[in-house]
Parts: structure tokens; sequence; C-alpha cells
């Protein structure tokens, strides 16, 4: 039986590695899913940062029209050409976009492992009556259509996510 498996990084990541401190092994999750769920193809549904501050010459574009993922590729090389002028950038920036390369190199591994990767970049918005900076990349809808264009392509399909939002998916 087909199964696809459909991963919202955000909600993974927040309800095991965030709240209770899990690390999750990406490596194993993949061979469990393939043995346990004879997943056909696992797809990561997640965020990259892509601005290290209001400067729009160091900021990451992405072309969504053409690309349905962010290219890692070109993301890194972006950022490390930017650490190569460093000293146009406060220390703050540098570690920012240190952690960017990282995340990318973490998204990288994924890849090796097997998983589909549908990367967007973060949205950037202040929150409250003390504007309090948040991050959302908002991939829900990205899954719920990957899944709706797939349907006649697996016999079941495997949400991993704590998300409600998946409910009018599910039905």
């Amino acid at each position: 039986m087909p199964t696809y498996v459909l991963i919202d990084a955000s909600n993974l990541f927040y309800g095991f590695d965030a709240e209770y401190g899990w690390k999750i092994d990406y490596s194993r999750l993949k061979e469990y899913l393939k043995e346990k769920y004879s997943a056909k193809e696992i797809l990561y549904f997640g965020g990259i940062n892509t601005t290290i501050g209001i400067q729009p010459n160091k900021e990451y574009f992405h072309d969504y029209s053409g690309n349905e993922t962010v290219n890692l590729n070109e993301y890194i090389a972006h950022f490390e050409n930017l650490l190569k002028n460093y000293e146009s950038l406060s220390i703050a920036q540098i570690i920012l976009i240190k952690k960017f390369i990282k995340q990318a190199k973490f998204y990288r591994k994924l890849e090796l492992f097997g998983y589909k990767l549908f990367l967007k970049p973060v949205k950037r918005y202040d929150k409250g009556e003390f504007n309090i900076p948040r991050r959302k990349a908002n991939c829900d809808v990205d899954l719920t259509i990957e899944a709706m264009a797939k349907i006649n392509s697996f016999d079941r399909v495997l949400v991993l996510s704590g998300d409600g939002d998946f409910l009018p998916l599910y039905k």
C-alpha cells in the first residue's frame, strides 16, 4: 500500500524538540517510516531564514515563480559570500549568518537521507502591543496542495504534525 508521508517541520520540531527537549534522529525516522508504513516518499515542509536585518542587499532572494523550494547551494553560497566581507557586518549579523548556514547544512543532510524538501523563506512580523518579533513560514497550504495534487498516487497518507489546521485535509 503506497504511503506518502508529509512532515510539517515547524510543528514536528516545536512539538518534540522545543517542547520536550527530544532530539529527532531523522535518519532513523526515515527508516522507520519506510519499514512500518511502506513510505513511498517523505516530504518535508519547512521554513528557512533569508534575511539578517533590514538591509536588502544582505537578504537571500527566493523566486517563487519558478522554484518550489529554496536552492540550498545558492542559499549557502549567498551567506558564505556575505561572511567573506565581514567588515560590513555586525557581530549579531555574523552570528545569524552562521546559524543560517548551519540550518541549511542540516537540510542538506535531510536530502541525503532521502527526504524531499519544500523550503520557503520565513516571514518576519511584529506581534502584540509590544511588537515582539515573530517568524512564520506558513507551510500548511503548501503541504495541503501537495497532498491534493498527489491524491491519486497513494493509498494512504501520514501527516506528521500537531496542527489542527489539517483536519479538513484529513476529512
